[in-house]
């Protein structure tokens, strides 16, 4: 149509190429009238290019303040939060009578310290982000999967029962022993994993026991040869 005009006009933020904005419209003769509109759009481009890549700033900062660097995962202060919150909701849907329960794994690298100074640390960095990218893989979006510090990590799985949880923690433990690493083309050997699991209300009705419940299950599983789950008691 001649009577249309289309013009197709990036859409940018600090410098970065956000998308690309097709707009049409009726064909200005009058020059004056034509750079006024041009004028207007541009404008109207610009912020909205502008307030785009402040929702993306700010995203990114959210995502940095609650996310682990090295192994992306979510970290410590998020899981604290995170985890106070299910347990309450699981302790409000309890009393109701409907709820499958709660599960809290503790989650640790078999020999991690001896194999990082085996191999050296920055292989010890890929084997903790390939087992954080396990735990990740392995749990549903309610779950929260995070480092707990070290080569620590914890799992807490929502509205679960205790037979599913159980099985979901050996199906980490299996996903990581068969994991294959060969970091700078090097064969590093198998790397394995313990979990303690702890269950609500059953081992404890609050994070502190929870914790403290899937710790001491933890170090059952590291003194009864590593490699395997143990729930706690």
């Amino acid at each position: 149509n001649n009577n249309n005009n289309i013009q197709c006009l990036p859409l940018m933020a600090y410098g970065e190429l956000l998308g690309i904005v097709v707009l049409e419209g009726d064909v200005v003769n009058d020059p004056q009238e034509s750079l006024e509109i041009e004028g207007s759009r541009r404008f109207a481009l610009e912020q909205v290019g502008l307030s785009i890549g402040n929702l993306k700033l700010r995203e990114s900062l959210r995502q940095a303040s609650i996310r682990d660097v090295l192994t992306g995962l979510y970290n410590r202060r998020f899981f604290d939060e995170s985890s106070q919150r299910e347990v309450l909701r699981a302790q409000r849907q309890q009393s109701k009578g409907d709820y499958d329960g709660l599960a809290l794994m503790m989650i640790d690298i078999d020999h991690f310290k001896r194999f990082n100074d085996q191999h050296g640390h920055e292989v010890g960095d890929v084997v903790l982000r390939e087992v954080a990218q396990v735990l990740q893989s392995q749990t549903r979006g309610s779950d929260v999967a995070a480092r707990f510090g070290g080569e620590e990590f914890t799992i807490v799985l929502a509205d679960i029962t205790d037979q599913l949880a159980l099985e979901r923690a050996e199906r980490v433990r299996k996903a990581v022993e068969d994991l294959v690493l060969r970091p700078s083309g090097k064969d590093v050997g198998s790397i394995t994993i313990s979990i303690g699991l702890a269950q609500f209300p059953k081992h404890g009705t609050s994070v502190e026991a929870l914790l403290l419940a899937a710790d001491k299950a933890l170090y059952e599983a590291k003194n009864s040869g590593r490699n395997r789950v143990v729930v706690a008691t």
